[in-house]
């Protein structure tokens, strides 16, 4: 199903390229990916006539090869899987109940005028921002001192937030 959707969409591409393009482009033809080459380059595989050529020298003397074939580059060294490394949607909704409590708690304290106010205000704001909630929804968002995976761009905006008023208190 994907390949014959592939194959409508490129059909376009493939007439065109094979119109007098330059060599060396990909060109569709009958369900199978060819790459065309001048005359003059190497690594004839041997009948047909047809040139193919790719990195690495003559596939017919043994050194030829597609960049990465055969795990050249592949790791065998075993992944670390790490759980905590991945945002949990409950900690971010948490979190950002939390920040909204301390906004409006913000907004109070810009309203204030009277001193005893202020100080009871204050007093809730460094309470919300550094309390054992807090402590333990950053503990579980951040990793290494950054926001962990699975976050959108305002996601991490609110962690990085949260981090720097819970160090100011």
């Amino acid at each position: 199903m994907l390949f014959t959707a592939l194959m409508k969409r490129t059909a376009g591409l493939a007439a065109a390229s094979s119109a007098g393009s330059a060599n060396r482009f990909p060109m569709l033809t009958l369900g199978a990916l060819r790459c065309l080459s001048d005359s003059s380059g190497g690594g004839d595989m041997g009948g047909g006539g047809g040139s193919i050529t790719y990195s690495g020298g003559q596939a017919t003397s043994g050194q030829g090869g597609f960049y990465g074939a055969g795990g050249a580059r592949a790791s065998k060294a075993q992944t670390a899987h790490r759980p905590e490394a991945v945002a949990h949607a409950a900690d971010i909704k948490s979190l950002r109940i939390l920040m909204e409590e301390v906004d409006e708690l913000q907004v109070e304290l810009r309203a204030a005028t009277e001193l005893p106010k202020q100080i009871s205000i204050k007093s809730a704001i460094k309470k919300k921002a550094s309390g054992r909630e807090m402590t333990e929804l950053l503990k579980r968002l951040e990793l290494k001192g950054q926001p962990v995976w699975g976050m959108s761009v305002s996601e991490r905006d609110l962690v990085k937030e949260a981090r720097r008023l819970f160090n100011s208190c």
